[in-house]
């Protein structure tokens, strides 16, 4: 049962997250997950309030390092950066779900497979990956929301990398 943690235990690593760590050889340190957060950046081009949003992301993924619980926090908080930041891109599709979003950012090629740092783009289907990750992510988001079939995912640095490889097609780097 997850418990409050004690004053005089706040500094030290999740319990959860060590044993995970042990169990999968996942290395958890402080450090490493900073640097690997750090390296995860947004485009210039991207709207502030996203950047904002997505700041609040990257540091619940880091301080779930201390509370193992945070990093399902990280990847709500990874969708509510998603939805903005397609929000932002089809004013005129504002009312739509992050579905319809997603749909229509990947029907007009602004989300597309080779743009993904992870994905290998098939030949034959260059958006195989980008049409079925409306699903992935919905699936993700209902698990951390609802707590469908437990949330064991502490890394959640991967879904941070994959809402910055979403946000900087929406916003690519303008260069002169």
């Amino acid at each position: 049962m997850e418990e409050f943690k004690k004053l005089e235990n706040i500094y030290q690593q999740d319990e959860g997250l060590r044993l995970f760590g042990i169990a999968t050889g996942q290395c958890f340190t402080l450090d490493a997950i900073y640097t690997s957060l750090s390296a995860i950046r947004l485009s210039p081009s991207a709207p502030e309030k996203v950047h904002n949003l997505f700041n609040v992301a990257k540091n619940l993924a880091l301080y779930s390092w201390f509370s193992g619980g945070l990093a399902a926090m990280a990847d709500m908080q990874g969708f509510v950066v998603v939805e903005r930041a397609l929000k932002m891109r089809f004013p005129d599709f504002e009312d739509q779900s992050l579905k319809g979003l997603f749909d229509h950012a990947v029907e007009e090629c602004w989300i597309m497979d080779q743009r993904f740092s992870h994905v290998e783009c098939h030949p034959m289907d260059p958006q195989a990956y980008s049409r079925r990750l409306k699903y992935l992510l919905r699936k993700r988001r209902n698990n951390a929301m609802h707590g469908d079939g437990g949330y064991l995912d502490f890394d959640c640095i991967q879904g941070i990398q994959i809402v910055a490889e979403i946000v900087n097609q929406l916003f690519p780097d303008v260069k002169p």
